[in-house]
């Protein structure tokens, strides 16, 4: 599978995932090879606020299953959605390849759910001063550069 196919697969949502498992289950171990956790922010059954859901994709009995756990209110949470890819499916054989599980996922999630996302620290950037600096500059050098050398001004 090339990365192209790979980082396509990561980006899309998990009801668009085309190899998306149709079976759910209740619980899950933190043993088991799982091949993706999302967090994602959705209306769940029953509710009426968008909630943050952790979704796992984890491998049992040679079958892809599905669970889903409730994390609150999305509110709560500063980080956006993400995915984590635990494996890859290869295009030609079909074969699964995973090498993570459910326990250290979950490790890197919670390290990935409390930042906050780059672009909130970033400052506007003053353009029309940094503009207005540069052209000033440009005018010193102008000025006090003769034919002759810097600060040299012919005199006949």
């Amino acid at each position: 599978m090339s990365t192209v196919e790979v980082l396509k697969s990561w980006e899309m949502p998990t009801a668009e995932l085309p190899a998306m498992p149709k079976r759910q289950v209740a619980r899950v171990d933190t043993d088991e090879f799982c091949m993706r956790l999302s967090e994602l922010n959705m209306v769940g059954p029953g509710l009426d606020a968008v909630h943050r859901f952790q979704c796992f994709i984890v491998v049992r009995n040679d079958r892809l299953v599905e669970f889903r756990r409730d994390l609150g209110p999305m509110g709560f949470y500063k980080a956006e959605e993400f995915n984590i890819l635990g494996g890859a499916r290869d295009d030609d054989t079909g074969v699964l390849h995973i090498v993570s599980r459910i326990g250290k996922m979950l490790d890197i999630a919670d390290k990935l759910r409390q930042e906050t996302p780059f672009w909130w620290e970033m400052e506007t950037p003053d353009l029309w001063g940094k503009y207005r600096q540069q052209m000033e500059e440009k005018k010193k050098k102008r000025l006090s550069k003769g034919v002759f050398g810097h600060g040299y001004r012919r005199t006949i």
